[in-house]
Order: C-alpha cells, then sequence, then structure tokens
C-alpha cells in the first residue's frame, strides 16, 4: 500500500489505496476531477453538492492529504461550520497525513494548525464566523458550512454564512483554488450564492432522472425513498436531492383518519401555543393532544382554540390534562412567554417550556413529514374542532399570507415531544422515537386509552 501512495495516484484510486476499507468513491468524480484540474495548475473554484451519507467529507480528507503528497508546501484552509467539527476533521486529516507517510513539522502538535517540513505548507482549521486576518492560502476546503435548518432558515444567517465565505476566499494566493462540498438547505443558502457569483456547479441528487441511486452500496432507492417518507419533501428535495425548494406552497397534504384510538396509546401530549405577546394579543391560543402507542403513528385526540386570557387557557389545559389521563403540556416559546409557563407551573400545571428556534414553518416540518407519510390521523368521526383544524393544517404555507398558524405551532411541539424531533435539520438521525417518558421528562402516567374509545 505504501508504494503506491508514494507514486501518488489519481484521486480516486489513492482513496483506496490509503485507506483500503473503502471502495473508489466513484459516485464523487466531479470533486476528484476538481483535483486532478488543480495537479495541472489550473485554479478551480467548484461547488460540489451531495446527499447527507455519501461519504463527501471523508472523500475530501482523502485528497487533501493527496494534494499535500503532492505539494507539502501547500497551505490548506478547512473550514467548517463549528469549531469542534472542523478540529475534528482536521485531526482526521492529519492521521491520514501521518499514514501517507507525509513528514510533519513536529514543533506544530495543534489539531487545528500543523505543519509539514516544507516552508509553511500544511493545514489551518477554522469555522464560520473565525478569525481570517493574517492567513494566506493556496487551497481552501469549505466543508458543510450550514449547521442546521435553523441557520439556513434564517436570512440574517445566511447572510452572515456568505459574507464570512467570501472573506475567507479573499485570502487565496495567486491561481489558489477553492471547493465547497456540502448538502443543499436553501435556494439562497451559501452555495446558491457562491453558484450566482460564477462557481462552478456539481450537483449529484442521491436519485437521478433515470430513478438510480447515487450510491448503493449505502443508500439504496428504497433506503432513499424510506428517508423521504420520515423527513417530508421539502426537506428531502434539498438534503437529498440538491434541489432546494422556495417556500409557499402546501406544507401538509392529503388527511388520513382513523376510527378509534388503539389499545396501548399510553403516551399522550397536549402541545399548545400561546397568544400572549404584544404583537399577538388578538390571536388565537390553541392546545393539541397527541398519542401514540409506538412512536410511528399518532392520533389527534382533540383541539382548543380559543381567544382566552391566560388564566383561562391555563384552566383549559388543566381540562385537557384531566381527561387526557394526566397527559403533559410542552409547548415552545418566545422569551416574552416564559413566564408564563412559570406562572402555569405554579399553578399546578405540568408544563414543558423550550425556547422556540427559527419559525414556525422550521418548526413545522417535522410533523409535516410525519403527516404527509400517513402518520398523523385525525377522527374519521365529526368532532366540534376537526374542521377548522383540518383547513388550518392544509392551509399553512409557512409565509406571511397564513392568517393563523397557532394549530400548526401546537400540533408541531406535541409532535416533537413526543417523536423527540425538532427543527434542527432533516437528516434520519434527528427522527428517534422516545423510550420513554423519562426522556423528556414529561412524566407521563402510564395510562391508556381503551381499544373501541371514540371521540366526538
Amino acid at each position: 500500500m505504501r508504494s503506491a501512495v508514494q507514486r501518488i495516484l489519481p484521486p480516486l484510486p489513492f482513496v483506496t489505496a490509503l485507506s483500503p476499507k473503502y471502495s473508489e468513491p466513484t459516485h464523487l468524480a466531479p470533486l476528484a476531477d476538481a483535483f486532478v484540474r488543480m495537479d495541472r495548475g489550473e485554479s478551480v473554484h467548484a461547488c460540489v453538492f451531495a446527499p447527507p451519507g455519501s461519504l463527501k467529507s471523508e472523500t475530501l480528507a482523502h485528497f487533501a492529504v493527496r494534494a499535500l503528497k503532492l505539494r507539502p508546501e501547500l497551505r490548506i484552509a478547512l473550514a467548517c461550520y463549528g469549531a469542534r467539527l472542523s478540529t475534528k476533521k482536521s485531526r482526521r486529516i492529519r492521521a491520514l497525513a501521518l499514514r501517507a507517510g507525509i513528514k510533519l513539522d513536529r514543533t506544530s502538535a495543534s489539531t487545528s494548525d500543523w505543519r509539514t517540513t516544507t516552508e509553511q505548507g500544511g493545514l489551518w482549521a477554522t469555522s464560520v464566523g473565525g478569525a481570517v486576518v493574517g492567513e494566506r492560502f493556496d487551497l481552501i476546503l469549505i466543508d458543510d458550512p450550514v449547521k442546521d435548518r435553523i441557520v439556513a432558515e434564517s436570512p440574517l444567517a445566511r447572510e452572515r454564512v456568505h459574507e464570512w465565505v467570501s472573506e475567507l476566499a479573499g485570502r487565496e494566493e495567486p491561481n489558489a483554488s477553492s471547493i465547497l462540498v456540502m448538502h443543499r438547505w436553501h435556494v439562497d443558502d451559501v452555495g446558491g450564492r457562491l453558484a450566482r457569483d460564477g462557481w462552478e456547479v456539481h450537483s449529484l441528487p442521491a436519485i437521478d432522472s433515470q430513478g438510480r441511486a447515487l450510491c448503493p452500496s449505502r443508500f439504496s432507492v428504497a433506503d432513499l425513498e424510506k428517508i423521504r417518507a420520515r423527513i417530508g419533501d421539502y426537506s428531502f428535495e434539498s438534503l437529498y436531492q440538491q434541489a432546494p425548494r422556495p417556500r409557499g406552497g402546501a406544507v401538509f397534504r392529503d388527511v388520513h383518519t382513523y376510527d378509534a384510538i388503539p389499545e396501548g396509546a399510553s403516551l399522550v401530549v397536549v402541545g399548545c401555543d400561546f397568544a400572549y405577546t404584544s404583537r399577538t394579543s388578538s390571536d388565537y391560543a390553541a392546545a393539541v393532544v397527541l398519542a401514540t402507542v409506538d412512536g410511528e403513528t399518532f392520533f389527534v385526540v382533540d383541539v382548543v382554540r380559543a381567544r382566552l386570557p391566560v388564566v383561562e387557557f391555563a384552566a383549559e389545559l388543566a381540562r385537557l390534562q384531566r381527561e387526557h389521563h394526566d397527559a403533559h403540556v410542552h409547548t415552545y416559546t418566545s422569551t416574552t412567554e416564559a413566564g408564563i409557563v412559570d406562572l402555569m407551573r405554579a399553578q399546578g400545571l405540568a408544563i414543558t417550556g423550550q425556547l422556540a428556534r427559527g419559525d414556525k414553518f422550521t418548526r413545522a416540518q417535522p410533523a409535516a413529514a410525519r403527516w404527509n407519510a400517513g402518520k398523523i390521523l385525525i377522527p374519521s368521526f365529526r368532532t366540534p374542532w376537526r374542521d377548522a383544524f383540518v383547513s388550518e393544517v392544509l392551509s399553512f404555507t409557512g409565509t406571511s399570507a397564513d392568517r393563523h398558524d397557532d394549530q400548526i405551532d401546537a400540533l408541531a411541539s406535541a409532535f416533537d415531544a413526543l417523536a423527540r424531533v425538532g427543527p434542527d435539520d432533516g437528516t434520519p438521525d434527528h427522527f428517534l422515537v422516545a423510550a420513554s417518558a423519562d426522556d423528556w421528562g414529561l412524566g407521563w402516567s402510564g395510562s391508556r386509552y381503551g381499544g373501541s374509545r371514540g371521540y366526538g
């Protein structure tokens, strides 16, 4: 293996020669081609968009080592969304460099700033927002610059990421190259902006136009369709297909119903949305009771939506708790609403408040994914709340055109508490079913709904 590496193989076979556990990442051929062109002296500025789990970061790490093997004097910058991640990846590249036989300066033992023994060659790792003054680079590698869905959906956060990446790119030496590797998040994310700035684009969807998987040895089409069902089209089209969609279309689609709540539905949560900030003083407060048996299928059991003072709404929540087997209340709050949670808790209400991150559109995505997969069900029989609830859910777009969205956030609060998810991202690891009430501290009583019980 050492002799093969010493001959400096082309990028794809270099990966396998250095790490025999990997097959050649042929699905990332455009990334390999960018490094081949750099070998020839070309200045390359490229965006490579590929889905989660496609080994793009690991492949990039091997290609960075190969670049140092060819040119030990190369000054490389590695940038990620966070300092911890960039340090971890820098440590990985350093270990690979030693494995490849690259001589490293023993006096530069830092895991985020290390050098070869040739001139000032080596790697400097940083994170989005980190200082770049005083550094110059021959190769800039930007790997996963967007942390999560919250950052992606925030115009201010997107602007900050783009400004920082542009500042980093301004530290290039003459004839330097910059490579961005990421999965897409938003039509206006940093990848989209760099593409508009003239960087070349290589977009690698998880499922191509012929219905073939990008890397079937890791994720088959069937695997990918399961992921789509869990995270929803909005996230799948961006993260996996590299085709982010603008807001404005319907988020929740077809309605699925149940005739009765099945035996064993012991996990029950009341999700609620307050309306007591100055901005929404005339809006509705809402509560949605959600139950599940297995953490896979969820049943909307009851809904309350009303313009009520805080004390009266607290009384409604207490009534829901009593009627639905001491179900805990979970809510997303703004900073101004945190005191309301404390007030209700002081009055004996079992309630958990979690500071909201992102907007309601972002928080709705996990629940929308399960709704669209037919895993959040509403009663097939008429109830006083069903029609108004369905009308609001199906008309929700996440834009300023929505007249009301209080029931959406109440549904999202209940779903996130039961399924242990939230709006941070859309990857499969995010969907973890709570093993018990203790996982969230919600204190479920263990009472069960009868299989024949109906509501209405």
